[in-house]
């Protein structure tokens, strides 16, 4: 062999050699692109499994929401109602007080007029 021959077979093997290095990351890119694209998966079932809950969590409050309101409307109905039977009663409480305060104040009147007499 020559010494022509030996360099071209050198330079023959360096190019393998760079193929094979190449091959090799082209390798380990084509791996990583996957894992990325798995990862990248990965992530939006997850966003989109949280976006479903806290879809679903707005929708239970707004359904508790609403529900609590309707109650509460309710209770100020009632309540209103129950106001408005208390002022009466209050009302004829404070009259019925009035008349028998007016009537016993002049009872001990009359009863101090007949008394000093």
């Amino acid at each position: 062999m020559t010494a022509s021959e030996d360099a071209h077979k050198a330079e023959l093997q360096k190019e393998r050699d760079e193929v094979s290095r190449l091959k090799a990351e082209l390798k380990k890119a084509h791996t990583q692109k996957a894992e990325m694209e798995k990862a990248a998966a990965e992530e939006k079932k997850r966003q989109e499994d949280k976006s479903q809950k806290l879809k679903e969590l707005l929708e239970r409050a707004e359904t508790s929401a609403t529900s609590t309101q309707k109650e509460l409307d309710m209770l100020n109905a009632k309540a209103r109602t129950w106001m408005s039977e208390l002022n009466k009663i209050n009302s004829e409480m404070a009259s019925k007080f009035l008349s028998f305060f007016i009537l016993d104040r002049h009872k001990i009147y009359a009863d101090m007029c007949l008394n000093s007499a």
